[in-house]
């Protein structure tokens, strides 16, 4: 992955999801539709936070 991700990417996560719950709140998505990019999400930042896991337990 790109040098300067590393470290980052669960921030990245986390502020998507602050964009997300703010495009929600001014009525711009649905709550169906905020409800899955959320769950995309999610998945994304358990998927980067098992990735720093491995990394660290590793070196």
């Amino acid at each position: 992955m790109i040098n300067w991700l590393k470290g980052k990417k669960t921030y990245l996560v986390a502020a998507g999801a602050a964009v997300v719950v703010f495009v929600h709140a001014m009525g711009w998505l649905s709550a169906d539709q905020s409800n899955t990019v959320l769950g995309l999400l999610g998945a994304g930042g358990i998927a980067a936070l098992r990735a720093g896991v491995s990394a660290n337990a590793s070196g």
